[in-house]
């Protein structure tokens, strides 16, 4: 008996489909070991990205670094231009989202929301703030 072999387009075909399952095999394993790291558009919603949020911010150390980082930085602009050393104010980054970030990879053990959604981690952080500040952040 004679075997078919396959032409140059299925062997095309079939390699793609390995392409595919692969990609598709390190997706989800990305998913599996740390969901934050592929956020991706999945949220439907602001509504939802802040449940979201508020869960990645789930250790109270965590939720202080953000409010000091947010505070200082803030601090820092408000200060830069009263001095008239509008430049300084450049240094609010720094300051914000160095304590953020040291809150997440040393104390949540997580990657920041703001690498998925800048935007939204942005007004989330001032919105955290602002709950903290009235005592409702354990009601939201």
């Amino acid at each position: 008996m004679r075997t078919r072999q396959a032409g140059p387009r299925e062997g095309m075909n079939r390699r793609q489909e390995a392409k595919d399952k692969q990609m598709a095999g390190r997706q989800s394993a990305n998913q599996n070991s740390d969901q934050s790291a592929n956020q991706g558009n999945r949220f439907s919603s602001y509504e939802e990205f802040f449940l979201f949020y508020l869960h990645e911010h789930s250790d109270r150390r965590n939720r202080w670094m953000h409010a000091a980082g947010t505070t200082l930085g803030l601090a820092t602009v408000i200060g830069a231009f009263a001095t008239g050393h509008g430049w300084y104010a450049l240094l609010w980054p720094v300051i914000a989202y160095g304590f953020a970030w040291t809150g997440h990879f040393m104390i949540e053990g997580n990657k920041p929301a703001t690498f998925g959604h800048p935007f939204w981690s942005f007004i989330s952080d001032f919105r955290m703030l602002a709950l903290m500040a009235t005592g409702k952040l354990s009601r939201a």
